[in-house]
């Protein structure tokens, strides 16, 4: 199983982890091509938004939790 954590447009600006996303990215694409399961956690989505376009329009069918604490 693939986890990505925390990849939300507004929390990658905050913390500058461009690099980071973009290796999450080649990982769920991976995960995609290989038939592994991904699973994709979101911190507080009401206010933080989703997970970043970058990842999340990865055709796949990943299981996203949403979760209000770190």
């Amino acid at each position: 199983m693939i986890l990505a954590v925390d990849f939300e447009d507004k929390l990658i600006s905050a913390t500058s982890a461009d690099n980071e996303l973009i290796n999450a990215s080649k990982m769920v694409e991976a995960g995609k091509i290989l038939d592994i399961p991904v699973v994709i956690s979101e911190q507080y989505p009401k206010g933080l938004g989703q997970t970043s376009s970058v990842i999340i329009n990865i055709p796949l069918n990943p299981v996203v939790l949403e979760k209000t604490t770190f």
